[in-house]
Parts: structure tokens; sequence; C-alpha cells
């Protein structure tokens, strides 16, 4: 019999670029005979992703920036007392900033109803450098309440599992983990031409643009490339989190011509770039944020069978391992990355050959039915 699951973060789902993580979960999982909703937030449109309505429940939020958090909150109260004191759901799925802001109403389900089990699910670690100090008090904070507002805790790693249970001293409390993934249908290497290894070398990088995650560095490695006399180009896409300095950054190095931002573009048509591409890169610093995370990224370069060039931390050696298709940089230092590319572009002819054993491990392991699987394996323990 299929269970009564619903799923609430404080997320403005439309100018996502993970939003898969959630749309593909909810796919598999309802596929399987679950009732799955998601609730969140939205910045300018109401998306359904392909979902059938009623799938994803946006709260009503106006537009004045001082008044949607509180729309927010009392959109989430509401619908919680539904899920707990009328409709009864098995399970609530929620993000640690809403155990925050709702804590007197979990602490009153505890009392009242035993049935709906609470899990706080933990995406991802405080990663705003600038703001680290501050927001980390608040995470952990909501870690510690999880102890008495919640039945379980799943992580997006085993390595960020470890070190909040330990940071928190909740190594007794259930939980587990599950990680980024990707749609085996769309991410098929088969559906596109194999790249050939002549003429301009296209790096390429998808996601969040901004400086703490590298791409400062990417870019500045691309310089150095350029110096060295190797027809590079670089290819980024995705919303720009600091958009003056990179732009200064791309100016100030002359590389105008060479690199290249485009804004997001639809989940399906990401393929197609990566295909089209020689060497994806993922420059992510040696930053805890980024240690413990698990970029949906790396998932999909695997899935299109793409050798690529990898910053040495344990949330890129723990799936890629010691294979011939991750080129790993020591450290996110621009001299390092251009270097992790030269030695890419050397071997450029294997590049296709290796990068096999990328989606061989990623259908073994990471496509989203195997998330899918570990969520409702968790879901059942409790």
């Amino acid at each position: 019999m299929g269970m009564d699951i619903r799923w609430m973060e404080i997320k403005l789902l439309d100018k996502s670029t993970d939003h898969a993580t959630r749309t593909e979960m909810i796919k598999r999982i309802s596929a399987k005979g679950h009732d799955i909703k998601y609730y969140c937030g939205y910045k300018k449109e109401k998306k359904d992703f392909g979902l059938p309505k009623g799938d994803i429940n946006y709260i009503p939020m106006p537009s004045i920036p001082k008044l949607r958090i509180l729309f927010f909150l009392v959109g989430i109260l509401w619908y919680m007392k539904k899920f707990f004191f009328f409709r009864r759901s098995d399970v609530l799925i929620i993000d640690y900033t809403i155990n925050l802001l709702v804590l007197p109403l979990l602490l009153v389900k505890k009392v009242f109803n035993r049935k709906t089990k609470v899990i706080l699910d933990v995406r991802t670690f405080p990663v705003n450098v600038k703001k680290y100090a501050r927001s980390q008090k608040f995470f952990f904070f909501s870690l510690f309440l999880a102890r008495i507002t919640c039945d379980g805790i799943t992580f997006i790693t085993p390595f960020m599992r470890e070190y909040c249970l330990k940071k928190v001293g909740l190594t007794n409390k259930k939980s587990s983990y599950w990680t980024s993934g990707f749609n085996e249908d769309i991410f098929n290497p088969s559906k596109y031409p194999q790249k050939k290894a002549d003429g301009l070398f296209e790096i390429f990088y998808h996601g969040g643009l901004s400086i703490d995650r590298g791409v400062g560095s990417l870019i500045e490695s691309c310089r150095l490339l350029r110096d060295k006399g190797y027809p590079v180009s670089l290819k980024l896409i995705g919303n720009i989190v600091e958009k003056k300095e990179i732009l200064d950054l791309i100016q100030v190095l002359e590389l105008e011509e060479e690199c290249k931002i485009y804004p997001p573009v639809p989940y399906e048509e990401i393929p197609s770039f990566i295909a089209n591409c020689d060497l994806p890169v993922i420059p992510l610093p040696d930053f805890i944020g980024w240690r413990v995370s698990s970029p949906i990224k790396l998932m999909e370069y695997m899935a299109m069978g793409k050798s690529m060039v990898l910053t040495d931390i344990e949330a890129h050696r723990h799936v890629a391992g010691d294979h011939k298709f991750a080129i790993f940089a020591p450290t996110s230092r621009p001299e390092d990355i251009s270097d992790a590319v030269e030695k890419a572009y050397h071997s450029r002819n294997e590049l296709n050959d290796w990068g096999k054993k990328g989606r061989e491990i990623a259908l073994d392991q990471y496509t989203w039915e195997h998330q899918a699987r570990k969520l409702l394996s968790f879901i059942d323990s409790l």
C-alpha cells in the first residue's frame, strides 16, 4: 500500500539550477505507488517541470521582499497543521530552516500525532563563505533540535552524515543518506554524436556561477592555458551569482572571445551541451561545504561518458575513485586546474574511451531510481 508523503522546503524552485533533485525524485517515488507532494516557494513562475498538476504546490508569496518570508511561514504552518492533524500523512520531509521556523508546531505534533514520521533532509551545508559563521550556527542548532523534532535524518553524502552527527552528538539518531543522481533516459550519450578530438578544445561547466565555487579560478586557468598556446575555449551555463566580479575578471584577463556565459537552459537540453564539449571541469575549492556535497553535475558528466577535471576533495574522490576518466587537480588554484586541463588535452584522443567507465559507474549507482530506493528504504526503517 502506498504512503502519503509530503515534502516541504524553503526553496525558490523556479530559480533553482538543481530542481531535478526534487522533480526527478518525485517522479520515481510516485511511480512506486506513493502519493508524494512537494511544497515550496517561487520567485517569478510557478513551474510544473513536466509533473502532473498538484505534485508541486507553491505557497503564495507577494512580490514585496519583506513580506515574502511572512507569507511563506503562514503557508507552512497552515499546510503542516493539515498534514499532522487532519490528513495525518505518513511522512513529512523538511529542511533545516523549516525545522527552526515551525518548532512549536513540531513539538505539539510529538504529543498528539505519533503516526506522521518527520524526516529532516539535509541537501546542503551552508555554502556562502561570507555568511558562513552565522549560517552554520543556525544550521547546527537545527540539527541539535532534530533530537526531539524529527524521527530521522537524511544527508546528501556519507561525509556530511559523519561530520554533522559527530559535530552535534547525534550518532544515536536514526540516519541515512541519498545522493544526487541523473535521469538515464535524458543523459544518454548514444543520442548524440561523439565529440571528435580536433580543433578548439572546449572546457565546460554548468551550475551556479560564483567565485566561491571556483569559477574564478577556472576562468583564470583558461588565461594560463591560452598564454601557453593551447587552443582552448570556456563555456559556462547558469545563474551568475556574482555578476560584476565574474564579468570584470573576464574583461581584465582579456578572455571575451574565449569565455562565453549562457543563461540557464531547460534540464532536457543540458546533455547536448555536455556532449558537444571536450572537457567538463568542476573546480570546487577545499571548503567543508563543498567537501561534503554531491554535485549533481558530476553524475551528469559521468552519465554522458565524459572524462573530466575535478578538484581533489572527498565529494569528487568518493564517486570517481582512481579511474582514468577523473583527472584530479590537487587544489582549485588556477595553476593546478590549468595543469590538469593540460594533461587532459595531451590525452584528448583517449578521453572518450576513459569516459565509458564513468557512465558504467553512474548507471550502477547514481540514477534517481537508486536514490529513490535509498530514501524509501530509510522511511520503511522508521
